[in-house]
């Protein structure tokens, strides 16, 4: 670390300076871990060049926000790597850092998600904000998508894999959580995969229904979150694939990360007039007692 900060010393500072700067960092390395000492690098850095670089004559590019690469991984996993340039570091974080508080999957038992997972989980809720953004780019009049194919089969019974546009390779109870909120194209599929017909693209979660939904739920029902309902994506008690109906009294408003909680855990939900309530899993609670969320009600 001190290292990096006396490389970034322009040419010019003079030698007292410079020697200077390089005993302040080697006193304050004995006290501070990396991350604080990096800091107080910048903070003398800066003091030594508060201009920062000098200006070139030649007409310069605009500036990049930093670099960010994507890359499949083998494991099917999308891999990530990257910065951002300082001015844009605290913007970033107070977001993802909000988002990504903990949130007990209920009353008296902690959020199992580590802190890179919870980060992971805020990274989804802001793309999912901004696929709903009116601004959002858009082709053909339509938001991004994505194309699934699956066997019938395996999306009614949860069991079997499903193919992104890409060629990733995703469970079936991921793609029927999916489904939940999802604008529907079917493809009907024969025994050797050929397409056989393909339907009209259909919204299983009307406008309308999800005014009703925003209007009785007020934000993610589950016990103890309080996400607003821009957060949020409707949920399918008893899914449509198993032949729930899509109407007020059959769907719920959940945030991403207790959405998919939901879907992977087994906790069953039933609607009651003014409220909502769900039956944890044994797994969680064998006595199964019935919890909802009181800043819902």
């Amino acid at each position: 670390m001190i290292t990096e900060t006396m490389g970034a010393i322009p040419a010019y500072v003079s030698a007292v300076e410079r020697d200077a700067a390089e005993a302040d960092l080697a006193r304050h390395a004995r006290s501070f871990h990396p991350t604080s000492l990096h800091k107080i690098g910048q903070r003398i850095l800066a003091c030594l060049d508060p201009d920062g670089r000098q200006p070139r004559d030649e007409p310069q590019p605009d500036p990049a926000a930093g670099e960010l690469r994507l890359w499949d991984r083998r494991d099917g996993r999308l891999g990530l790597e990257g910065y951002l340039e300082p001015e844009h570091r605290a913007a970033v974080r107070s977001l993802i850092e909000q988002l990504a508080a903990p949130r007990p999957a209920t009353a008296g038992i902690p959020d199992a998600r580590t802190a890179p997972q919870r980060n992971a989980d805020a990274l989804l809720e802001v793309c999912g904000l901004a696929r709903a953004a009116q601004d959002c780019p858009s082709t053909a009049g339509e938001p991004p998508h994505l194309t699934v194919t699956i066997d019938w089969e395996a999306l009614r019974t949860g069991l079997g894999v499903a193919t992104l546009d890409y060629g990733t390779r995703i469970s079936a109870a991921d793609a029927r959580r999916w489904a939940c909120d999802a604008k529907i194209i079917p493809v009907v599929l024969g025994g050797r995969s050929e397409p056989l017909d393909v339907g009209r693209a259909m919204r299983t979660v009307p406008l309308s229904i999800r005014r009703a939904l925003v209007a009785r739920d007020r934000g993610c029902v589950f016990p103890g979150c309080d996400r607003p309902p821009g957060m949020c994506q409707e949920h399918h008690c008893r899914h449509w694939i198993d032949n729930g109906e899509t109407s007020v009294e059959n769907c719920v408003l959940l945030c991403e990360a207790h959405h998919r909680h939901v879907h992977h855990t087994g906790w069953e939900i039933l609607i009651h007039p003014g409220h909502v309530e769900f039956i944890p899993p044994t797994t969680i609670d064998p006595t199964r007692t019935p919890l909802h969320n009181p800043l819902r009600c």
